[in-house]
């Protein structure tokens, strides 16, 4: 059943290939951003119908968590921008796990996470966010927190190389730069991301 639910259907989120891998249990997370407005007056829905107005997108959100939620399946808002929010569809204990371990978990504990909790480990990714988000100068794309990666599920050296070369030098291209191993990470691409 969790294969034909529609999220078109309880968010307008255009259609739900950002987080089938998360659905489909093939990844631990995914994010993207949703759009809504707070003002009825803008205009915006005159061009794009199924932006929410910010009260329904919060009322969507809610219902379509508690759809997911019996399918261990968890929808959030990591970030909200003036008009947009950032979304993150996770499977708890699978993202736990791929922050907590190896070399994630190492790289993670460096930058101040505290791996052996999962909730404060995103609250603390949040205030990452926030911090970007409330630079008082032209921010640039390398001060947002790529480790969010990490929470995401790709592998700990692409994350960590994808960030010390500034996107540069991969060996391979797909739905994220592989810096190691093309050929695993060939089979990851095309498993994770359908």
């Amino acid at each position: 059943e969790i294969y034909t639910l529609s999220l078109h259907d309880a968010l307008p989120i255009y259609d739900c290939r950002y987080a089938a891998p998360t659905l489909a249990g093939m990844k631990p997370a995914c994010m993207f951003s949703c759009p809504y407005t707070a003002d009825p007056d803008d205009g915006v829905r005159e061009f794009v119908p199924e932006v929410l107005l910010l009260g329904e997108f919060k009322q969507a959100l809610d219902g379509l968590g508690a759809r997911l939620s019996p399918y261990g399946v968890d929808i959030e808002v990591i970030a909200w921008r003036d008009t947009s929010a950032l979304l993150y569809v996770c499977r708890r204990e699978l993202a736990a796990q791929a922050v907590s371990t190896g070399a994630a978990a190492s790289r993670l504990a460096a930058l101040g996470y505290q791996i052996d909790d999962f909730e404060a480990c995103m609250d603390f990714l949040r205030g990452r966010i926030k911090e970007f988000d409330n630079l008082d100068r032209q921010c640039d794309f390398w001060d947002f927190p790529h480790e969010i990666g990490h929470f995401l599920g790709y592998p700990a050296i692409d994350v960590a190389a994808y960030t010390r070369n500034r996107g540069w030098n991969f060996t391979a291209d797909g739905h994220w730069r592989v810096y190691g191993c093309q050929h695993r990470a060939r089979g990851e691409i095309g498993r994770a991301h359908v």
